[in-house]
């Protein structure tokens, strides 16, 4: 049987010797663009990055457990009354997301919202977890 000798040369190596771009002005190439400055979203608002980003958390924590499926640190129900057109809106954003494959219900986003907007304040310096504020 005959055997294979590789008797071919190593390659050189490649390497990067070209010099690095000077960056280039945001306002040159708004202009150059044709941009036109628009409103600011209100601190913490990001549009549809914030709507992406509660599908994502929602498909995350929704758990089956045979039935219909929950949320997984989901504690038993509490009644919280909505302000007045705001069950219509978490129905729209459920519908929204069932198109985008998360099957949830409005109350499984409203959960999931409020969660995130405590979690929010408590970041920004608000009432630490486990305390109540004080009564004057």
């Amino acid at each position: 049987m005959a055997k294979i000798v590789d008797t071919s040369r190593s390659l050189t190596r490649v390497g990067d010797n070209s010099t690095t771009l000077r960056r280039i002005d945001t306002k040159k190439v708004a202009v150059a663009l044709g941009a036109r400055p628009v409103r600011r979203l209100s601190r913490g608002a990001k549009g549809p990055v914030s709507f992406l980003a509660l599908a994502e958390v929602i498909g995350r924590q929704l758990t089956s457990t045979g039935g219909r499926p929950a949320l997984e640190s989901a504690e038993p129900r509490q009644k919280i009354p909505p302000h007045k057109g705001d069950w219509e809106r978490l129905k729209r954003i459920a519908a929204q997301l069932k198109h985008q494959g998360v099957r949830c219900t409005p109350g499984q986003v409203a959960s999931v919202l409020l969660h995130n907007q405590i979690e929010r304040l408590e970041a920004d310096g608000g009432t630490p977890t486990g305390t109540t504020p004080s009564r004057r």
